[in-house]
């Protein structure tokens, strides 16, 4: 991947959690030990410079799912093959977020993230491994998204016709998960 070394002191090692440790392609950052008092300024600038990396590599990555995507996306709809890269112009947008969310002791009050439609051509996402909470509707009903180990889940957005969707909170767990947004220039 190319990216700095994560300093050892912040990454999970296999025997703290071995069934995500062992599998990871990429390290497993535990952010609470930022804020253990020994830490200190090199070793948060040489992590900050590794996440950077990571993200970097990551974004690369999802560029090229998009890539591969939207040229069959609009071949299924009997478009042209590159007519949803087109509209993209040096005025489109890539947004990456960063979701944490803490363990909710009253999760039936507290939303994660209000329901919304997307705004966006195509969004993916990277959800946690273990902890799920993102919600679809459907008929007025909602339906949880099942969570895969390692896969990312593609929501395309407002311009063909993106489902209404929510996240809800857990009380037993935190939540993490990492979404890029590919949004049209205009």
């Amino acid at each position: 991947m190319g990216s700095k070394a994560v300093p050892s002191r912040y990454v999970v090692r296999r025997e703290d959690h071995p069934a995500v440790a062992a599998t990871a392609l990429i390290p497993i950052v535990d952010l609470a030990r930022l804020s253990q008092p020994d830490g200190n300024a090199d070793e948060v600038f040489k992590l900050r410079q590794a996440m950077e990396d990571v993200l970097h590599e990551f974004i690369i990555k999802c560029d090229g799912v998009k890539k591969s995507l939207l040229p069959d996306m609009a071949k299924l709809l009997k478009l042209d093959e590159d007519y949803f890269m087109r509209q993209f112009s040096d005025r489109s947008t890539t947004i990456a977020r960063f979701n944490y969310y803490p363990r909710c002791p009253r999760p039936d009050l507290v939303y994660g993230i209000k329901p919304h439609s997307g705004a966006t051509i195509v969004t993916i996402l990277m959800v946690d491994n273990e902890v799920g909470g993102l919600q679809v509707v459907r008929d007025g009903l909602w339906y949880d998204v099942p969570t895969s180990p390692h896969t990312l889940l593609i929501n395309l957005g407002d311009h063909t016709e993106s489902p209404v969707h929510s996240v809800v909170t857990n009380s037993r767990k935190e939540r993490i998960s990492v979404v890029v947004f590919y949004i049209f220039g205009s």
